[in-house]
């Protein structure tokens, strides 16, 4: 049964999968994608926000700022920055046009540039270039299969072997691995360990 037959009647889950899939490996398209999809809430947010200001505060705003922290390399992150920083100025500002200024409002924004600030310093030190939670899954992902790799084949009749391995400190990744080979024969076991 074809999987993708639902897909085929359901363009914006084909779309979503696609894009999903380009982000996973990195491309400039998957980030270009998670950005408009990031600047299409901070605008929902600033509509809401200059409409009910009550609704939507300034500090709202953190939330595509934390989102890009997470699924944006450096550059995009940089400008999703500049137009959420804009955009939750502005709105505070036409607020405060209409209520006088108050001092909570004023600390939210310091607040929220500060934050950015930390975000921006955070994805500009990875050494990867990959957002956070892109470097995560890539790493994860290479794990499993060093895992599955370095199993021991099933040996002849007679024939024992035990391995284990555990990375320092409890870390769920770590540069050793096995490679493990028998023999079409099944005379020779060949195992590798790699110690990166």
């Amino acid at each position: 049964m074809d999987r993708n037959i639902g897909l085929r009647h359901d363009p914006l889950g084909r779309y979503l999968k696609t894009n999903a899939r380009l982000w996973r490996s990195g491309s400039q398209d998957g980030q270009m994608a998670v950005l408009a999809a990031l600047l299409l809430l901070t605008a929902g947010l600033f509509i809401v926000s200059l409409w009910s200001y009550a609704l939507i505060p300034a500090a709202m705003f953190l939330i595509p700022l934390l989102l890009g922290g997470l699924l944006l390399r450096w550059m995009p992150m940089a400008v999703l920055s500049a137009l959420t920083l804009f955009a939750a100025s502005v709105s505070s500002l036409v607020q405060a046009a209409e209520t006088g200024f108050e001092a909570g409002r004023l600390a939210s924004i310091a607040a929220l540039f500060m934050g950015t600030a930390i975000l921006l310093y955070s994805a500009s030190k990875t050494r990867s270039g990959l957002p956070a939670a892109l470097g995560e899954a890539m790493l994860m992902d290479l794990r499993d299969r060093l895992q599955a790799q370095g199993t021991v084949p099933k040996l002849p009749e007679g024939w024992q072997a035990e391995t284990a391995m555990e990375s320092a400190g409890g870390a769920r990744f770590s540069g050793d691995f096995l490679v493990a080979n028998l023999s079409k024969d099944e005379r020779f076991l060949e195992m590798v360990l790699v110690d990166v």
